[in-house]
């Protein structure tokens, strides 16, 4: 079982995927921390069954696509993150996605940034603190 990772001060530069989290069904990866995080890489943040998450503070550039694709997760918590120009969306909620909250980051246009997919409500993303 993977859980009470922390990881903080990373800057990283061409990578595939700036962040992969692929736990199973039966036994979803949890309570993992990131803080003070610069990533360019080929796609986003890319979680399937994780629960428990924390970004702070965690500037993630994909070449394209969205920033955050999650399934099968929740308990997630975004904090002060960015929406880069290279990103069509700042997150999708694929499927049986719940408790997910995003602060501190300034997203225009909301309907336009995140896109909920199967099992995803529109009380499953929550933002706060929204400026616009």
């Amino acid at each position: 079982e993977f859980r009470d990772f922390h990881f903080s001060n990373i800057d990283c530069e061409g990578a595939k995927s700036a962040i992969y989290i692929n736990g199973l069904p039966e036994m979803p990866v949890h309570k993992l921390f990131f803080e003070n995080m610069n990533i360019a890489a080929n796609a986003g943040v890319i979680m399937n069954a994780a629960e428990g998450i924390e970004l702070k503070n965690v500037r993630i550039i994909p070449d394209k696509g969205p920033v955050y694709t999650l399934s099968n997760s929740n308990d997630i918590h975004i904090i002060n993150g960015i929406m880069p120009v290279t990103a069509d969306r700042f997150l999708v909620a694929k499927e049986n996605v719940s408790d997910v909250k995003i602060s501190g980051t300034e997203l225009k246009d909301k309907s336009k940034n995140i896109e909920l997919g199967k099992g995803a409500d529109k009380n499953s993303v929550i933002v706060i603190d929204q400026n616009n």
